[in-house]
């Protein structure tokens, strides 16, 4: 089973950066995102940018929305 990274950051910029780093560096060719419903677009559109303009289109990127993040459950 592949490593679950998980990631809080203090700052919407920050967490975007700090996503689309790991996603691009990942082994994975599928990559599953639990992110808040607030942003969840505008990071999903970050990242699909930052993906393109490094030519990586190999890799499928699915969102799901969560209303709690799981560190506080």
């Amino acid at each position: 089973m592949p490593e679950t990274p998980k990631m809080l950051a203090k700052s919407a910029s920050n967490q975007k950066k700090a996503l689309a780093t790991k996603v691009s560096e990942a082994t994975q060719s599928r990559v599953v995102v639990t992110h808040g419903t607030d942003s969840l677009i505008d990071t999903a559109t970050h990242l699909a940018t930052h993906l393109r303009h490094r030519g990586i289109a190999s890799k499928t990127v699915v969102f799901t929305g969560a209303h709690t993040p799981e560190k506080f459950r």
